[in-house]
């Protein structure tokens, strides 16, 4: 019979249900891809993952972009593929900070924050002075208790938060103590 099944009395495609993964997502522990092909009559198929022979209902766990690819072919000629590309990533962003210790007193200070992640979420990330959005770069002068807080997040959930408190004080010069040394000159 000629391809989509004419004479055949089939002209559907196998249908092809992946479950465990889906499309485009992060994941943050292993996943269990899982592969169903349905059809009315007879067929082949082939199911790999990043280009290799895979077994549906097997665990995946390397850290990585995966490309599970699956197709199939009944004997009526009718073809079905599917793809789902996904990510596994366990490791949380990497956040840091410089310029600024924890419990320190200044002056004033121009902290930075780094926060790194092959698959950050730049939504989900950033840093917050007092409350308010940081960016790296900014004079810290207003007196006063002060709290940096820095946090990534990636597209797998994984969350890294490093926060540092910091005192500015701020000395005002009309109001700065003065003293004089009281000396002898007779000694």
């Amino acid at each position: 019979a000629p391809p989509g099944g004419i004479g055949s009395g089939d002209s559907t495609p196998p249908a092809i249900t992946i479950t465990g993964v889906a499309d485009g997502q992060h994941y943050p522990a292993n996943v269990t891809p899982a592969v169903t092909i349905e059809d009315e009559s007879a067929f082949t198929a082939t199911t790999n993952l990043n280009g290799a022979p895979f077994v549906s209902g097997t665990e995946v766990s390397t850290e990585r972009k995966h490309d599970l690819d699956v197709s199939a072919e009944d004997t009526g000629g009718n073809l079905a593929s599917k793809h789902v590309g996904f990510t596994i990533d366990k490791k949380p962003p990497y956040v840091a900070g410089t310029g600024v210790e924890d419990g320190g007193f200044y002056a004033e200070v121009t902290p930075t924050t780094t926060i790194t992640d092959e698959n950050l979420n730049a939504g989900e990330s950033g840093s917050r002075l007092d409350g308010a959005p940081f960016t790296n770069g900014q004079v810290v002068s207003n007196a006063g208790a002060r709290v940096l807080t820095a946090r990534g997040e990636d597209y797998a959930g994984n969350v890294t938060i490093a926060t540092v408190g910091f005192t500015i004080q701020r000395v005002d010069p009309a109001t700065a103590l003065s003293f004089r040394a009281d000396y002898d000159t007779n000694e």
